[in-house]
């Protein structure tokens, strides 16, 4: 018996224009790369019926697999590449780097900039058959920064590799009032390691320019000046602004730092333009959220203290951490499967690229309200930063046991590097005080110490919030 032939259902004949046609041909090459599609799916016969049920002129616009492989990668590749330089020129961002092998083990090197507090994937550069000695590789990542100061116009003004800043202060205080000794302990040692291989002048300049933090936070112990801070500011700030390829005259750069140290001084003493900030302080955070460029972008007009306030946003917009790289690794992983195994690097970089660029972009204005965002304020938030910490500390852990951290025992002839533990233990009452105390803690009170607690709070103030674990009540009316 004959088989009966298959009869498809065929769509209406809709005429494309050439501008129509493209559009189409260049969303092709978006699905693609955005579900990670198999080159062929768009010369399948099931995927060309599909699209015949739709339109019946289909197959005049649906591209093969050469046309997405090339002409319509190379043009989307250079709007990217144009997209990518209006987006990045003039600012300034961090270069982060790091290693990924693919199936096949050959090691890569992935390059990305960060401005603004956004990613951006600008190089993959094979690095099976380079030298892995300190010299190479500092050669290397020169030759990425020039590089990429010159395709892009960015002004790179820091660099990170295989660790980042995070939160460690807020991580360290957290665990070092942890209910269990031996956890507070281990969990101290492990930040202290992590902090003590930090640029740490760039992190503790970005604490204090924040004005909504300030030094108030600094311990008894850090033997913190506003002196200390101004030669820590002027050193990162030499060393942020040189730039050995632009003559500069030395009277322009020497009043420039005398501008910056007397802003900087004003502001660590609040005098000056300065003097009423902490008046004004709550009704500016209700109107413009915690972000503290904002605060400093209403002084770049103002000639005394521009210097500082340009310095300022730079360090407080620097994002040093490798996040984006590992989300382009992981992306990539997929793109470079075992069946994807000759994708050369030019064309999986240029898929990358255009893969970020479908991801949604946020205006100027939202990212500006979204930055102040990202600073931890709440207790939820501080869980969820932790929980996120010790499960990568946790996958990173090794059985090293290092050194207890001790207090120097002469002056120190330069203030940092310093512990985390000198810088903020031992700290007066401040406002992170009260952040602090909100952490739950299981702590065994004796009856003489629950005494004590409950006269203090008699004496204190009617309308202040019992932390956690305090008693409530008169000392008189306690029984035991």
């Amino acid at each position: 018996m004959k088989q009966t032939k298959l009869k498809v259902f065929r769509g209406p004949a809709l005429p494309f224009s050439t501008e129509q046609q493209e559009i189409v041909r260049q969303q092709f090459l978006s699905a693609t790369i955005s579900a990670n599609l198999p080159y062929q799916w768009v010369e399948n016969p099931e995927v060309i019926g599909l699209f015949l049920l739709f339109c019946s002129t289909a197959t005049k616009v649906i591209p093969s697999q050469k046309q997405i492989l090339g002409p319509l990668l190379d043009k989307a590749d250079t709007r990217v590449t144009s997209n990518l330089k209006r987006t990045l020129k003039g600012w300034y961002g961090v270069l982060s780097a790091d290693e990924w092998k693919d199936d096949s083990k050959n090691s890569i090197l992935g390059v990305n900039v960060a401005v603004r507090g956004k990613t951006y994937l600008v190089d993959l550069i094979q690095v099976m058959a380079h030298k892995k000695d300190g010299e190479a590789m500092c050669s290397a990542f020169e030759d990425a920064i020039d590089r990429v100061e010159g395709k892009y116009g960015v002004i790179i003004v820091a660099f990170c590799c295989d660790n980042d800043g995070g939160s460690q202060r807020g991580i360290f205080l957290h665990f070092k009032g942890h209910s269990k000794p031996e956890v507070a302990l281990a969990m101290a040692k492990r930040v202290e390691k992590q902090w003590a291989a930090l640029d740490q002048p760039m992190f503790v300049l970005a604490l204090v320019l924040n004005p909504f933090e300030g030094m108030d936070h600094f311990g008894d112990r850090a033997e913190v000046t506003q002196f200390s801070l101004q030669t820590i500011l002027i050193q990162t700030y030499r060393c942020v602004k040189s730039r050995p390829s632009v003559a500069t005259d030395p009277s322009k750069v020497q009043r420039k730092e005398k501008e910056l140290c007397e802003a900087f001084l004003s502001y660590l003493s609040s005098t000056g333009l300065f003097e009423d900030w902490k008046d004004h302080k709550e009704m500016f955070q209700q109107i413009h959220g915690n972000n503290p460029v904002a605060m400093w972008k209403t002084f770049l007009q103002t000639s005394s203290v521009a210097e500082l306030a340009d310095f300022a946003i730079l360090l407080l917009g620097i994002s040093v951490n490798q996040a984006g790289l590992e989300r382009d690794f992981s992306d990539m992983k997929i793109k470079k499967s075992q069946l994807r195994n000759c994708l050369d690097l030019e064309r999986l970089e240029k898929m990358v690229k255009h893969a970020d660029l479908l991801e949604p972009n946020d205006s100027d204005d939202d990212t500006e309200k979204t930055l102040g965002s990202k600073l931890i304020k709440s207790r939820s938030g501080w869980r969820t930063a932790m929980a996120q910490w010790i499960e990568k500390e946790r996958a990173d852990s090794d059985d090293k046991v290092d050194e207890p951290i001790t207090a120097p025992q002469r002056r120190r002839t330069k203030w940092l590097p310093h512990s985390l533990e000198l810088l903020f233990l031992g700290r007066k009452d401040t406002d992170i005080d009260e952040q602090m105390r909100r952490i739950q803690r299981k702590t065994a009170y004796t009856e003489e110490a629950q005494l004590m607690e409950l006269v203090a709070a008699e004496e204190a103030d009617e309308d202040r919030i019992p932390d956690d674990g305090e008693l409530e009540g008169s000392g008189d009316k306690y029984d035991g």
